[in-house]
């Protein structure tokens, strides 16, 4: 085994240039091809071991299976020469060194890691998992994320020859996966090792700060959401493809302008509020995002469409939003009554216990906004009514029956008195030394 004379002429094609990288058992070459005219760069394998030629070999063999823009190219195969080598496009730079400009911009840095995760999904589609995803290993030719470096590659299952032993440890410590640090993590990774890169990938790309450690407090929450769940400790808790977490990706993408597809912004988000809703979390800005969506013109012109997608709003959040969101939980709520009032009529009869149920949890919710008990009152009245359902009248008369604070009382004695036809069908339903002064005055009023 020899290296390659840095003045050499690799068979009569290949002029070198001069050295560009070196890594564990390969050298990176410029030079130029003199065939086509073009600059190219050489990887050769300068150990003279058994495994290393191995690995080597591999690399080349994997490289020569997938034909992807997203995957550097082989556009020599030299195996046979003295020391093996492989002609690759030559890319003067790499993902790393567009952290600082990737990292000031989201849009672009979602955009390179899309590619760079085009390219591993290439790679899992050719039945190998890289093991060692980073910035440094992602090449930019023609101003395009190309994933190199594929001599810690591992074949699939079909393949017999093992090179990873058990205890040893392959790839760049800060990406690593836990599995990877135990023995035969390596030898064993799979698809959700690289996923689990991937997320360390992002992360570094949206920050610029290396990803040994992570604060996703330095990343918008639906981002971090993704980060959280591609480097979850456990494989079977991550992405369990690279088609998952782009599709994760796209639907954030999606999220940020609902205005352009609000059905499915409401969708991506309702998909991430119910993911952190297992772990009892849940994140503001994204219920923020979900209640502007039904604001929307497009979604408010449409009662029945706003109708449908409030009532996909968990329990759960419709108790946070009378405390936490009260001003576009009151505004969300106005709508729903504006809703109610214009088609609950079309709806099956049941349909009024389901909107007493998520009226009696708002109310409960609202200890300091008058505004947001009177509506889950009126919403109540409305279903009620107009389905003529006894159960949805309970739920109105209990918590007509729990307005006694003043301000509550007048605010919903108010209410009641612009909907006097409808309070007129309940208003004998409740004794009156169980309503506040203000409420039974109303009903003596309407007696009259």
């Amino acid at each position: 085994m020899t290296d390659i004379d840095p003045k050499a002429t690799l068979v009569r094609r290949f002029r070198i240039e001069g050295e560009v990288g070196k890594g564990g058992m390969g050298i990176v070459l410029k030079a130029t091809d003199l065939e086509a005219q073009t600059t190219v760069a050489v990887k050769y394998c300068h150990l003279n071991e058994p495994e290393a030629l191995r690995r080597f070999a591999r690399e080349v063999r994997v490289m020569a299976t997938i034909k992807h823009q997203h995957v550097v190219p082989i556009l020599f195969d030299g195996s046979n020469h003295n020391p093996p080598f492989f002609v690759m496009p030559y890319a003067p730079t790499t993902l790393r060194s567009k952290l600082p400009e990737l990292s000031a911009d989201e849009n672009k840095a979602i955009a390179a890691f899309l590619e760079l995760c085009s390219g591993a999904l290439a790679v899992h589609n050719a039945g190998a998992i890289h093991r060692d995803i980073n910035p440094n290993n992602a090449l930019i030719i023609d101003d395009h994320v190309v994933l190199s470096d594929l001599g810690l590659a591992k074949l699939s299952e079909r393949d017999t020859s093992v090179l990873t032993q058990t205890m040893t440890i392959v790839g760049t410590q800060m990406y690593l996966a836990p599995e990877q640090r135990l023995p035969a993590g390596s030898r064993d990774a799979d698809v959700r090792t690289d996923i689990y890169q991937l997320g360390k990938n992002l992360y570094q790309l949206l920050t610029g700060l290396d990803p040994l450690l992570t604060d996703l407090g330095k990343v918008s929450p639906g981002l971090a959401h993704i980060i959280r769940k591609a480097t979850q400790e456990h494989p079977d808790h991550r992405y369990q493809s690279i088609g998952q977490l782009i599709d994760a990706i796209t639907s954030y993408q999606k999220a940020k302008d609902p205005s352009a597809n609000p059905h499915g912004a409401f969708d991506a988000l309702m998909s991430r509020v119910k993911e952190q809703l297992k772990q009892n979390q849940y994140q503001e800005e994204e219920v923020k995002q979900l209640l502007n969506i039904l604001l929307l013109e497009t979604i408010r012109g449409d009662a029945s469409q706003f109708l449908d997608l409030f009532d996909r709003i968990p329990t759960a959040i419709l108790s946070v939003l009378p405390e936490a969101f009260a001003d576009l939980a009151a505004m969300v709520l106005r709508e729903y009554v504006s809703a109610l009032d214009a088609t609950v009529g079309q709806r099956a009869f049941e349909y009024a216990e389901t909107v007493a149920r998520k009226m009696e949890t708002v109310f409960d919710s609202a200890s300091s906004s008058p505004e947001i008990k009177t509506l889950a009152i009126e919403a109540t009245l409305v279903a009620a009514v107009q389905l003529n359902r006894f159960a949805a009248m309970d739920s109105f008369d209990s918590m007509l029956m729990k307005t006694l604070a003043d301000p509550d009382a007048y605010s919903a004695a108010e209410m009641l008195s612009r909907r006097a036809d409808e309070y007129k069908r309940l208003a004998d339903r409740v004794p009156e030394n169980k309503l506040h002064p203000a409420i039974r005055g109303l009903r003596h009023t309407l007696g009259d």
